[in-house]
């Protein structure tokens, strides 16, 4: 279950996935404590999926940019060098990072969700 991230995922209605996410559920004890930036749901996933005998059969795992994007961070003085030349910059052209058009973008993990967003929100227009 390399990859995958709880926070972004298509499921086909089937019993099949009425069962994985019953079985994921009730893995408690991946669970931490409110106000962590981790829960524990994207562990608890990872083990499920690296454990189940027929997941070639059930899982697809497109390219992450697919609809599962993650902002680049810079800091200011990193911003203001990068910007005169943007399409330079190896992370700017890589798949692993946001683009305007992505069909979504993510934020796992971070306590400020809201400066997050923010800055995927500028990137996108």
């Amino acid at each position: 279950g390399g990859g995958y991230n709880s926070g972004v995922f298509l499921l086909r209605k089937s019993e099949w996935s009425r069962q994985f996410l019953s079985d994921w559920w009730d893995m408690r004890s991946f669970v931490r404590p409110p106000g962590m930036a981790l829960s524990g749901d994207n562990n608890a996933m990872k083990a499920l999926l690296r454990d189940m005998p027929d997941f070639q059969e059930h899982v697809l795992s497109p390219a992450r940019c697919t609809f599962n994007s993650f902002a680049k961070f810079l800091t200011f003085s990193e911003q203001m060098t990068v910007m005169t030349n943007l399409n330079e910059q190896p992370w700017y052209n890589s798949e692993e990072y946001y683009h305007k058009g992505d069909f979504l973008a993510h934020t796992p993990g971070y306590d400020n969700k809201v400066d997050c967003l923010r800055l995927l929100l500028q990137e996108a227009r």
